[in-house]
């Protein structure tokens, strides 16, 4: 009798990147597991083997763009100038929304009904935030938060801004304004806080 074949970490990965190109591409009514095999020249038995079941896979496309996210923000350098640091990991932010495009609809979108985030995928997701709240602790430690702001209220604000550039320019409606506008908007929202109460912000080129 054949043993089972052996499907390594490179084979994981084409198929989580071919499952976020169906999905982007046709939607997830084209998102199956015999569709997503033959998109990388594998039969269904390497998504089985691997993953478990279609839910499974969606659940891997979960984690690999969270991770990759961790990794883009992990990436930004800790400075004398928490102010700065935010702006940095906002525009990290962005780097990773357009590296991993396929993989973002996924974190936050939920497109496939198959597959509900459990607890420990909440916990992942949530783990990400904490580089942005070292940051804003920082802020509120050295410089002060907005008046009526908690940390956790303000690292959610920041990030909740984040997140809505990536998806606007992930869906075109930044049109060109690319890094440049980021840049406008998160210096904007800084000097917003410092009207109610935080410190001066950093200039946009530093």
């Amino acid at each position: 009798m054949a043993r089972p074949r052996v499907y390594g970490e490179s084979t994981r990965r084409e198929l989580i990147d071919a499952a976020g190109a169906l999905l982007a591409e046709r939607g997830p009514a084209a998102l199956s597991v015999r569709a997503v095999a033959e998109a990388v020249g594998a039969t269904t038995s390497a998504i089985y083997a691997l993953f478990g079941s279609k839910a499974e896979l969606v659940r891997g496309m979960y984690v690999a763009g969270f991770a990759a996210l961790d990794d883009h923000l992990a990436a930004v350098p800790v400075t004398d100038d928490p102010w700065r640091d935010v702006l940095e990991l906002g525009l990290a932010y962005r780097a990773s929304a357009l590296a991993e495009p396929h993989l973002y609809r996924v974190m936050f979108d939920r497109p496939v009904v198959e597959f509900v985030p459990d607890a420990d995928d909440a916990a992942l997701a949530l783990g990400t935030l904490a580089h942005l709240e070292r940051a804003t602790a920082r802020i509120e430690a050295t410089l002060g938060l907005p008046r009526g702001l908690d940390l956790a209220t303000a690292t959610r604000a920041l990030w909740a801004r984040a997140h809505g550039l990536a998806t606007l320019e992930l869906a075109g409606g930044l049109g060109d304004g690319g890094e440049a506008l980021w840049r406008a908007v998160l210096l904007a929202d800084q000097h917003g806080w410092r009207s109610r109460g935080a410190s001066d912000p950093v200039s946009p080129r530093g």
